[in-house]
């Protein structure tokens, strides 16, 4: 139920782990990892929706396959 979500910041929260592809269902405006152990999915489709994104702010990390 969180599908009017539009900024999403996970910065200095200490998660790690992937994102979840399921993230690709929100329209999200601001998407923000960093300074986290989150990996970004090596997934294209992942990717490109990523690059979407208005105001991004990565770890800088892709998850292994």
């Amino acid at each position: 139920n969180i599908v009017r979500l539009r900024n999403l910041v996970l910065d200095n929260t200490g998660l790690s782990g992937p994102l979840p592809l399921t993230l690709m269902n929100l329209n999200l405006r601001e998407l923000t990892f960093w300074n986290t152990d989150v990996c970004e999915p090596a997934d294209e489709a992942f990717q490109a929706w990523l690059e979407g994104i208005d105001e991004l702010r990565r770890s800088g990390s892709v998850c292994a396959p």
